[in-house]
């Protein structure tokens, strides 16, 4: 059988491009496992360290002794600035003219 001129090459093309068929599938199966691997390194080191809840308690710490005292201090010291703490003179009989 006499094959014609350049037809081994369109042959040989088409096998070339039949066996990288399912490379592309492979290479993104590949990027989805690294991408999760790595998702999951960064949120259990999150989660272990501690750094989502640093971010968020920290700032809090401020905000309570704000909402509880009225002092932009931490709740723990803020307690002891409420204004109710103070020593306040009280007169029962009102302003007099002397």
């Amino acid at each position: 059988m006499k094959q014609l001129h350049g037809s081994s090459d369109v042959n040989q093309a088409c096998l070339a491009a039949a066996s990288e068929k399912g490379q592309m599938t492979v290479e993104m199966i590949l990027l989805a496992v690294i991408f999760t691997s790595i998702a999951i390194l960064f949120f259990s080191t999150v989660r272990n360290e501690g750094l989502m809840a640093a971010m968020v308690e920290g700032p809090w710490s401020y905000t309570k002794g704000m909402i509880e005292s009225g002092v932009w201090k931490k709740a723990e010291v803020a307690g002891s600035y409420h204004p109710n703490l103070f020593y306040r003179h009280l007169s029962l009989q009102g302003d007099s003219e002397p």
